[in-house]
């Protein structure tokens, strides 16, 4: 992890919900995990309610890349992080960094105790391996209809 910044959180959706498209979503967990398969850093992927582990298990190929099906704890440098699936997963446990999604019901912020709650379904976040400094960056255009398997109708 020689990168001064380090991606924490890339969620995949799809998987076991009715309705979706099996071949397309595993195409799209084929080609994220292309993606981690071509670097030399670790990488943490949180599952969530949508995700089949069995599948994305057979599409990771770098060890480094780990998959979490329950909340966990980790440091990189002289900060801490717990990452889950959902607010609740990091709140009873809080580190200097919460990473979770699910929902929006707990957007990003920084908590009473000043520790970071970052919501994955917000942005993608960037956090500074030695400052600690955290930019948000913007989910492109249309990824929430994608997310949320919104078509636009016509007529």
């Amino acid at each position: 992890m020689d990168s001064p910044h380090w991606g924490l959180r890339r969620q995949c959706e799809a998987g076991k919900t009715p309705g979706v498209d099996r071949p397309l979503s595993n195409k799209k967990y084929k080609d994220f995990f292309a993606i981690l398969d071509e670097e030399d850093y670790g990488a943490i992927v949180v599952t969530g309610n949508h995700d089949d582990v069995p599948t994305l298990l057979s599409y990771r190929h770098n060890p480094s890349v780990q998959i979490w099906t329950t909340p966990g704890s980790f440091s990189l440098g002289k900060f801490s992080f717990r990452a889950g699936h959902t607010y609740e997963d990091v709140m009873t446990e809080p580190a200097q960094y919460n990473l979770y999604g699910h929902n929006m019901v707990h957007p990003s912020g920084v908590g009473a105790n000043g520790n970071m709650y970052l919501n994955g379904l917000q942005a993608m976040y960037l956090i500074h391996i030695y400052s600690g400094e955290v930019t948000a960056i913007p989910y492109p255009p249309g990824t929430d209809d994608a997310r949320l398997q919104r078509r636009r109708v016509s007529l």
